[in-house]
């Protein structure tokens, strides 16, 4: 038997009727068989959802239904895909679902949360590898004047602004009875790197489906989601490495990783790809299997270093030589990884996500949550608009266009505040509120800023 310590555990995972518990002053603690992967087989249990295989392969089936269900219903919107993953997260966490018998009993019972987070959390590995394959600086190292100032005031602006807003939702002093044991110094840094993103994908397809790509403010549009895209992914690095649990240590080790990258790694991976590159048949399934066992390795060796092993993946993608493999690379993997794997991804944080239980104490008020919301959705926008017409003298029409295009919301932000909360610098009582804040902020751009454009 183990032992999982989990702060308000029946406020985040209710229906554990079926496992032992024991409160302390603090803490309930809750007693469950970790070891309970597979049984006697499939044919002699009386219930095949004992079994952790079973068990999993219908929780991928059912956020895979609930998603393609979503995403019909969204199609004649013209709402982006990450909308549908998104609300099926929620739909089938505590809001809805999640928190009655049948999702706590059969569907997402908390013994099988071990292995769902697992394999998400390796979905996510495999997909920061595949942002870092597609990271290319040549178009920032381009970008002129205009795009580089939009760029840099939309990115700096909402950083203390996320910050001031971390405060605003954690206004309680820090008690030492605090689950993770100090003050989470750096939740107001991750917050505010989530608030400044701009994601770029759903940028350039909004501008495509709008026709708007070689218009002007759809090619600045571009070039300053891309600076923009490219400095939230340094300072997620940044924060990652000064943010470990050894923090000298963790930044020394990280800046030494990167540096071995780049000096080391990356002509070594050169050389050998070089030995097969002139005939690009014999770039075959040894080649592509060699290199996606190279993913979790390179995530093992940052977090062992202290950092999280989301950075190693991102690295190896970045100092992967572009040319003919990375494209195999995309059209093998990227379907595998985007539709099969991170779903799952989304039904953690849906997991993790209660917007119902504002009335619990320690969380915030509606009131609070509202204004936190309208403040995040308009700083990005605000910033954006004064940079292009006061800096550029861009008209305001184009400026509030451009800004509601620069406030693109997507993934990045998710992974960040999850990351935040993983590495415990995001306090427990109120990562809850923080996930459920950001998931609707994500989710109101995504879904709204498509509209306000074709105005």
């Amino acid at each position: 038997m183990a032992y999982s310590v989990l702060c308000n555990a029946t406020m985040l995972l209710p229906g554990l009727d079926w496992c032992q518990k024991r409160k302390t002053p603090n803490y309930l603690v809750i007693c469950y068989n970790k070891t309970l992967t597979h049984d006697t087989g499939l044919w002699q249990v009386a219930n095949a959802l004992d079994s952790s295989l079973p068990l999993f392969a219908l929780q991928l089936v059912t956020i895979l239904v609930m998603n393609r269900l979503l995403m019909l219903l969204f199609r004649p919107l013209g709402l982006p895909r990450i909308s549908a993953e998104i609300l099926g997260g929620v739909i089938l966490g505590p809001s809805f679902i999640g928190s009655s018998k049948v999702g706590t009993l059969y569907l997402f019972p908390f013994r099988s949360l071990l292995t769902l987070e697992t394999i998400g959390n390796l979905s996510l590995i495999y997909y920061m590898f595949l942002v870092g394959l597609e990271l290319d600086i040549k178009p920032a190292m381009r970008a002129g004047k205009k795009p580089l100032s939009i760029a840099l005031v939309s990115l700096l602006i909402p950083i203390p602004v996320g910050y001031a807003l971390h405060r605003l939702m954690n206004n309680e002093p820090y008690d030492n009875d605090d689950l993770y044991g100090s003050r989470p110094r750096y939740g107001p840094i991750f917050w505010g790197i989530a608030l400044a993103t701009t994601n770029f994908p759903d940028l350039a397809r909004i501008l495509s489906d709008l026709k708007l790509l070689h218009s002007e403010v759809g090619r600045i549009a571009l070039s300053s989601a891309v600076i923009t895209d490219l400095f939230s992914w340094v300072l997620l690095v940044v924060a990652i490495a000064t943010a470990g649990d050894g923090e000298a240590f963790t930044i020394v080790s990280s800046i030494f990783f990167v540096a071995m990258c780049f000096c080391a790694v990356r002509p070594v991976l050169a050389w050998l790809i070089s030995l097969t590159s002139k005939d690009i048949d014999r770039l075959g399934e040894y080649h592509i299997c060699f290199v996606l066992a190279l993913v979790p390795f390179f995530g093992f060796i940052t977090d062992s270093l202290g950092s999280q092993s989301i950075l190693g993946a991102f690295m190896l993608g970045v100092i992967m030589p572009k040319g003919e493999l990375k494209n195999i690379l995309m059209e093998k993997v990227e379907d595998f990884v985007s539709g099969l794997l991170m779903p799952l991804f989304f039904l953690i944080i849906g997991l993790r996500t209660d917007p119902v239980k504002f009335n619990v104490p320690g969380s915030i008020t509606v009131t609070t949550y509202i204004i936190i919301l309208i403040s995040a959705f308009c700083t990005k926008i605000i910033s954006t608009f004064m940079a292009s017409v006061c800096l550029n003298r861009m008209s305001p029409r184009d400026g509030l266009a451009l800004g509601f295009l620069m406030n693109t919301k997507g993934l990045l932000a998710l992974i960040i505040i999850s990351v935040g909360r993983d590495l415990k610098k995001l306090k427990l009582r109120r990562s809850r509120d923080k996930s459920y804040a950001n998931k609707a902020l994500k989710w109101t751009n995504s879904s709204i800023c498509q509209f306000i454009i074709r105005l």
